[in-house]
């Protein structure tokens, strides 16, 4: 996929990056599994509808999310947390079984 900037003549980012202790930022890591994954999230958002979740304030989030697991990231009355939540079943497997989602590995 073209960057956008590259067209310009600008310096690129270096493609791997340390960004903390232990953990790397691999830009276009995903990239040859684009397709695959946007399968994947497809077949998830059919059975886990992406949501707006409200803070505890009761303000609507403009970003809209979807959980699949048994565990998810939640913020309603009760605030910011990640919690247990219903789980996703996908092709009949559970979701944590690499075949059950459509991603390589």
């Amino acid at each position: 996929m073209p960057d956008l900037f590259s067209a310009g003549g600008l310096a690129e980012e270096p493609k791997d990056e340390a960004i903390a202790p232990g953990a790397m930022l691999l830009r276009g890591f995903a990239l040859p599994f684009l397709e695959d994954i946007i399968r994947a999230l497809g077949v998830i958002a059919a059975q886990a509808p992406f949501r707006h979740m409200a803070t505890q304030w009761g303000a609507v989030m403009s970003v809209a999310m979807t959980n699949c697991g048994e565990f998810g990231w939640l913020t309603d009355r009760a605030g910011y947390r990640y919690d247990r939540i219903a789980r996703v079943r996908i092709a009949s497997s559970r979701w944590d079984e690499g075949s059950s989602h459509g991603l390589p590995g």
